[in-house]
């Protein structure tokens, strides 16, 4: 009947819908960087294709800061493109943004923070990005 169709295509679709926000779709790569400085800092070699979702990042310092953006890059020597709009400030207390510009990312790229400048003298940053797989 014509019910019984609609009920299993709305099962159906539950069970889709379900399945995408499963937290085996979701990951997360961190970074702990000790006296971070200006430069790079390599991270992972994506395994599949992803979607990029949210950075957080705090000191363990006071009154320190460390700007920093993410990378994808097809090779690890070469720069790539940002996946936050602008840099990030990391401070003493953790702090989020989701306004990426890159938030497709490939499997096979590189992930790297790359610093651009501290204030301060911050012991530890530390940069978490969630991602979900694509």
């Amino acid at each position: 009947s014509v019910i019984s169709q609609q009920v299993s295509a709305l099962s159906q679709a539950h069970s889709a819908l379900s399945q995408s926000f499963s937290a085996a779709n979701y990951h997360t790569y961190t970074w702990v960087i000790s006296a971070p400085a200006t430069g790079q800092v390599a991270g992972v070699r994506l395994p599949y294709n992803q979607t990029a979702l949210k950075v957080e990042a705090n000191t363990v310092s006071t009154n320190t800061t460390v700007a920093f953006n993410i990378e994808e890059r097809v090779s690890i020597q070469t720069a790539g493109s940002n996946l936050m709009s602008d840099e990030y400030a990391a401070s003493l207390n953790a702090t989020s943004t989701n306004t990426m510009i890159n938030s497709v990312l490939t499997a096979g790229s590189y992930l790297v923070v790359d610093i651009s400048g501290t204030s301060g003298t911050p012991a530890l940053v530390v940069v978490t990005l969630t991602v979900r797989k694509a």
